[in-house]
């Protein structure tokens, strides 16, 4: 069983890995030292939820918007080369 479905460009794969690893330590990192977007999302869920904020969906929001640049440039690149980078899921893909 592969990693990547087969036809997945590997230069992605291994670019999105690195990302997905480095924006999720990143996170993680801000969540304990409570600085950059979670203090500021911090303060606002406190603001609405009675003094508490929720640290495990604080790191999802915030984790989430750290793939929309992700998301973005693949798009783009898939639109200029006219290739896709990933593969389409099949049935095949899947077993």
């Amino acid at each position: 069983m592969a990693i990547f479905r087969p036809g997945t460009n590997k230069a992605w794969a291994v670019f999105a890995g690195i990302y997905l690893a480095a924006t999720l330590a990143l996170t993680i990192y801000w969540l304990f030292t409570e600085t950059g977007p979670v203090l500021s999302l911090a303060k606002w869920e406190a603001a609405r939820f009675h003094g508490s904020w929720y640290p495990k969906i604080t790191m999802l929001v915030i984790w989430v918007a750290t793939l929309i640049p992700l998301l973005i440039v693949k798009f783009s690149i898939e639109a200029v080369t006219g290739k896709k980078l990933t593969a389409p899921i099949t049935r095949d893909n899947l077993r």
